[in-house]
């Protein structure tokens, strides 16, 4: 197969040098094209495994989400209060200290 066939006087060894350079990038395209190809194919197992796992997970019912969301919900607002009022406390203090 030849893919550059147009030469000048003296062109044999650049038809052949073009050539050598058109059969690399065909290759390296050839290359690149297959390690997507690959990937994808990964990919696309991954993706099937994965669905495959999420039929064997118990989910929770609509009552325990909402239940575990207000526990979240209070939890953090009363860390939030505790954190807020030893803050409120040591910058009394400090105030003090420094004498602000």
């Amino acid at each position: 197969m030849v893919l550059y066939t147009k030469a000048r006087k003296g062109g044999f060894l650049k038809k052949i040098f073009i050539n050598l350079i058109l059969y690399c990038w065909i290759l390296v395209f050839l290359q690149v094209t297959t390690y997507k190809l690959l990937k994808m194919s990964k990919l696309s197992n991954y993706i099937k495994e994965t669905m495959e796992e999420m039929k064997h997970v118990s989910w929770l019912t609509k009552k325990q989400t909402i239940m575990f969301s207000v526990l979240v919900i209070i939890i953090s607002l009363a860390v939030a209060a505790y954190l807020g009022f030893f803050d409120y406390i040591l910058s009394l203090g400090l105030k003090g200290i420094i004498g602000i």
